[in-house]
C-alpha cells in the first residue's frame, strides 16, 4: 500500500494536508533551498519531488530497482544524485526527469551519495568497502580511488576541498587526492576500527580516532606521524579541534575528556571526574571551556585553563543522553534517561528550570540559534518545543515510529522526519504565521492562556492596532543540522558503510 507524507501545523498541531502516492518507506529527505520542495529516497526503488505548498507530486524518477538510500541535488538544483541498494548511482536533470548517467562499478549496495565541492564530481560510499568518484562531466568510466579491505566507515573533506581522508575497518586512514583519485598515502597504526577523520581548520593536519582507544595526529603535507594521544581506555568516540585549532578535545569510554597540544601532542589537562561512559565533549564558542555528558546521571561545564570542574549539573537521575551550550554560552541544555530537560546556569550550575512531560528517554536536545527556544527528543515517540523564558512546552510534535532519519530546511523553519513505517511529515517550528493568521483571519487577539504558552506577556497587544505593527516574538527558528536521536545512534561493533556525524562526511 501506498504511504502517506502528512504535512502538520507546528503550533496547532492541525493537519495541514497529505500526500499520497509515496510507495515506498522514506531513507533519504532533501529540502530545495527556498523550502518550497521536497525530495523524498523511498524503499520502493523511486525518488519523488513534491511541492511543499501544495503537497502536489511534481516528479517522479525512475530507473533503480531497490531501495533508494540516499537523493541529493546539486547546488544549483539542476541536479539530482541518488544512490541505492542495487549498486548503482544515478543522475537526473531535475526539471525535466530525464536519466542523465548510470554510475556502475560498486558491488553492494551504496548508502551515501555527495556532490563534490566544486560540484563536478560525485562520490558514492558502499557496503563494499570502496568510496568511489565520477566524473560528472565526461562520459568516460568512473575511477575508483579509495578501497578499505573491510568497509569505509568515515570520510572527510579538507577544508579546501581538494583531498580527502578515509577511515574503515581495516584499520587504516587513507589520503586521497580528489581531483585524479591518485592515493597519496596510508596511515597505519591503529589496531581498531577507525571511528572518526578531521582534518585540523587550516587544513595541515589530520586527527583521527579509534576503537583501540587512541587519537593519532598526522602531519598531511608528508604522512608522518606527530603524535599518538595514548591515555584512554576504551574507544575514544569524540574528538575535536578548539576554534582556534590549537588543542583538541577526546572523550571516551573511560570517563574521562582530554585537552591536548596539537603543537606538542602534550596533555595539557585530563578531565576527571565522571564515573560512568563519557559521551560528548564540546567546546564552548569562546573556547575557554568544554562541556561533557555522560552515563553517570551528570553534566560538567570544565574550565579549560585549569581543568577544573566550574559547575556540575547532578539533578538527572539517570544518564544524561543530550546536552547542548546556548549561542552566548551563558546557558546548557541537558536531556537524560529520566525523561526530563533541565536548563541550566553555564556559570554557576544552578538549575534554571525543568522541561518536563517527556515519558521515557530524552534522546537528544538542542537551542533554537537565537537561543530563545528549545526542542527536546524523546524516546516516548515525540518532540516538544518549549519556551526558554517560560519553560512552558509550546508544541509537541508526535513522533509515532521510531526514527529513521531527519532534516531541517535550510532557514530552519521546518523540520521534517522520516519514519521506520514509511511515512514523513513536516511541522513548521515558526510563531509568526500563527500570529498573522489570528490577527486577519479570526481577527481576534490571543487570550491570557493562549500568551501564557506561547511565552508572551500577559499585558501587550499582540495584534496590530491602527498604525502598529505586530510585536517581534521569539521564534524557533535555527535549530542545528542534522540532530539524530543519540539513543539510536549508540556505538556499534558492526562496521558501517556511512560515516561519522561530520559536515562533508559521507
Amino acid at each position: 500500500a501506498d504511504r502517506v507524507v502528512y504535512l502538520f501545523d507546528g503550533i496547532t498541531g492541525n493537519l495541514l494536508r497529505e500526500i499520497k502516492g509515496v510507495g515506498g518507506d522514506v531513507d533519504s529527505l532533501a529540502f530545495t533551498h527556498d523550502q518550497k520542495r521536497l525530495l523524498l529516497g523511498t524503499r520502493d526503488a523511486f525518488v519523488y519531488l513534491y511541492e511543499v505548498e501544495s503537497g502536489n507530486l511534481l516528479r517522479r524518477y525512475e530507473g533503480h530497482n531497490s531501495y533508494v538510500y540516499s537523493a541529493k541535488f546539486s547546488a544549483d538544483e539542476k541536479l539530482i544524485l541518488t544512490g541505492s541498494r542495487d549498486g548503482t548511482a544515478r543522475l537526473f536533470d531535475a526539471e525535466s526527469g530525464k536519466l542523465l548517467r548510470i554510475l556502475t562499478g560498486h558491488t553492494d549496495a551504496i548508502r551515501e551519495v555527495r556532490f563534490s565541492p566544486d560540484q563536478k564530481s560525485a562520490l558514492t560510499a558502499s557496503w563494499d568497502g570502496t568510496v568511489r568518484r565520477f566524473n560528472l562531466q565526461f562520459d568516460h568510466l568512473p575511477r575508483q580511488f579509495i578501497s578499505h579491505r573491510d568497509g569505509v566507515i568515515t570520510a572527510n573533506y579538507s577544508p579546501d576541498g581538494h583531498l580527502l581522508a578515509t577511515g574503515g575497518a581495516d584499520l587504516t586512514v587513507r589520503l586521497w587526492e580528489v581531483a585524479t583519485g591518485t592515493q597519496l598515502r596510508v596511515f597505519e597504526g591503529h589496531t581498531g576500527s577507525i571511528w572518526y577523520v578531521t582534518f585540523s581548520p587550516d587544513g595541515h593536519y589530520l586527527l583521527s580516532t579509534s576503537r583501540d582507544g587512541t587519537a593519532k595526529l598526522w602531519d598531511v603535507a608528508d604522512g608522518t606521524l606527530i603524535r599518538e594521544f595514548k591515555g584512554h581506555e576504551g574507544v575514544v568516540y569524540s574528538a575535536g579541534f578548539s576554534p582556534d585549532g590549537k588543542t583538541i578535545v577526546t572523550a571516551g569510554l573511560d570517563t574521562t575528556a582530554r585537552l591536548w597540544d596539537v603543537a606538542t601532542g602534550v596533555v595539557l589537562k585530563l578531565f576527571s571526574g565522571h564515573t560512568r561512559l563519557l559521551w560528548t565533549a564540546r567546546f564552548f564558542p569562546d573556547g575557554k571551556h568544554i562541556l561533557t555528558t555522560s552515563f553517570d546521571k551528570t553534566a560538567r561545564v570544565w574550565d579549560v585553563a585549569t581543568g577544573e570542574t566550574t559547575a556540575t549539573f547532578s539533578q538527572h537521575t539517570a544518564a544524561v543522553l543530550g546536552g547542548a551550550i546556548s549561542p552566548d554560552g551563558a546557558m546548557v541544555l541537558t536531556g537524560g534517561a529520566d525523561r526530563i530537560g533541565r536548563l541550566w546556569d553555564a556559570r554557576t550550575g544552578e538549575e534554571i528550570r525543568m522541561l518536563s512531560g517527556h515519558t521515557d528517554a530524552i534522546a537528544n536536545v538542542a537551542f533554537s540559534r537565537e537561543g530563545g527556544m528549545a526542542i527536546t527528543y524523546g524516546q516516548d515517540g515525540s518532540a516538544r518545543l518549549w519556551s526558554i523564558e517560560t519553560g512552558m512546552e509550546i508544541r509537541r510534535f508526535p513522533l509515532e515510529a521510531a526514527i529513521n532519519t531527519d532534516a531541517f530546511s535550510p532557514d530552519n523553519k521546518l523540520v521534517v522526519f522520516g519514519r521506520y513505517g514509511g511515512s514523513a511529515f513536516i511541522q513548521d517550528t515558526d510563531y509568526r504565521d500563527l500570529i498573522t493568521y489570528a490577527c486577519t483571519r479570526v481577527f481576534q487577539d490571543f487570550t491570557e492562556q493562549q500568551r501564557l504558552e506561547l511565552g508572551l506577556e500577559r499585558d501587550s497587544q499582540t495584534c496590530p492596532i491602527a498604525g502598529q505593527s505586530v510585536p517581534t516574538i521569539p521564534t524557533a527558528t535555527g535549530f542545528p543540522v542534522p540532530v539524530v536521536p543519540v539513543w539510536t545512534a549508540l556505538p556499534s561493533l558492526t562496521p558501517t558503510a556511512t560515516s561519522s556525524p561530520t559536515p562533508q562526511s559521507f
